[in-house]
Order: C-alpha cells, then structure tokens, then sequence
C-alpha cells in the first residue's frame, strides 16, 4: 500500500503526530485507520471505480476519448496510436457493457449519480463535513475518493458528474483539488 512506503509515511507523520495531540488535526492512524477512513476508501474502490469504467466507456466515441492518452505516448508509432486508440476503445466499449451487466446497471450515469450522492449524504453530511473525516483535513477516504474521481479529469464524464455538479460534493471536490 502507498501509505507504507517510507517516505510518504515520513512526510504525512511530520505533518500529523502519532498521539493525535490536540494542535493536530488526527494522528496518522487515525488518518489511515478511522471507521471513516476504511470505509470510504474500500468505497472508492469497490463501488466509485467500479461505476467509473461504464461511465467513461459509454459510447464509442467516449471509449475513443479515454484512449486520447496515446497520442502523448513518444514511444508508439503513428500506426500504433491508430490502432490502440481505435481496438483499444472498441474493446473498452464491449468490456463496459460487460460489467454493466455484471452489476445490473441499466443507467450508469444514475448509478454514478446515487454514488455521489451517497458520498454526499454520509460522507459529507450534506456539507456539513469539510471532509469525510469529519475535521478540518481529509483522511484517506477523503483521498482515496478524489483519486478515484480524479482519475477521469478531462474525460467527458467527469465533466458530466463533477464539473457541472453543485452542492457539497463539487465543494469538497474543489476544497481536494
């Protein structure tokens, strides 16, 4: 895990204390390992990623925008790019309809939508948390949640869900980023 590695668990401990002293915001176990923190970050994954791959794979031309990162890529060549973007999307395509079906979505930007909104409601508590952490800093649920989200920025899902989204979430979202 990314949080055992040495030097981000020496910088993040340089920024919280171990005891979770009161000139602190939480302890870095507290940080890692509150009810919150486990809970939204096995959200994030098993629920948030798992809605995020439909959702950016709608269409052809969406699964065609999620393999715009290939062009960046120095060491393919031009006929390369061309046909992993062109398979590659197809294949997303198929593979998102897949796992549509594997987890009986029939909208996945509802799906997506009430995942937010679940976020919203418990997490936030319709926005009376900064964070999900319920302190003035989030903890690794806050993070874990972002990154998740994060991960489809300049997608046009992202646009769709976060972008254009009011209220806690897309506060907390900016409050993240």
């Amino acid at each position: 895990m990314v949080l055992n590695q040495p030097t981000i668990s020496k910088a993040l401990a340089a920024r919280w204390n171990e005891d979770g002293s009161e000139n602190q915001c939480m302890s870095m176990e507290e940080f890692r390992s509150s009810e919150s923190a486990i809970f939204w970050k096995e959200y994030a994954s098993d629920e948030l990623a798992a809605l995020l791959y439909p959702n950016i794979c709608r269409s052809l031309s969406d699964s065609y925008q999620a393999f715009g990162y290939v062009r960046d890529v120095d060491s393919f060549s031009p006929l390369q790019k061309v046909a992993i973007r062109g398979l590659g999307s197809l294949a997303m395509y198929f593979a998102a309809s897949k796992v549509k079906s594997k987890r009986g979505i029939i909208d996945e930007r509802k799906a997506l939508e009430q995942c937010l909104t679940e976020w919203e409601e418990k997490g936030l508590k319709n926005g009376f948390n900064l964070f999900s952490s319920g302190k003035s800093a989030p903890n690794i649920g806050d993070v874990s949640m972002f990154g998740t989200l994060q991960s489809i920025d300049g997608l046009q899902a992202h646009s769709e869900v976060i972008s254009n989204r009011v209220g806690a979430t897309k506060e907390w979202y900016d409050r993240m980023n």
